[in-house]
């Protein structure tokens, strides 16, 4: 019974509009956070820089584009987590 009074009073059962804005950036941002791991891969392959390129550059770059990657979906789920808890805790219009 606690569970779900805890559910029902953090707004998780009550559908919410979609806010367009929120849904753009939402795919803009898993984007930009999914190619930047995926370039990073590639790189890290040696599919993206040219042969010549040092092993030890390849791999540095390769790296800090998939930690980059990475640091853009925390930002982005942080983001949104805080965004909700904003829009709960915020009083209803008019009171």
């Amino acid at each position: 019974e606690y569970l779900s009074t805890f559910f029902i009073r953090r707004g998780s059962f009550t559908p919410e509009p979609a806010d367009p804005m929120n849904t753009f950036s939402l795919i803009v941002g898993s984007t930009v956070a999914s190619l930047t791991f995926f370039i990073g891969v590639l790189i890290l392959l040696g599919y993206l820089l040219t042969p010549e390129t040092a092993q030890p550059i390849r791999i540095g770059v390769g790296a800090l584009m998939m930690l980059f990657g990475i640091y853009r979906a925390g930002l982005l789920v942080t983001q949104r987590r805080q965004s909700r808890e904003r829009r709960h805790n915020e009083p209803p219009v008019g009171s």
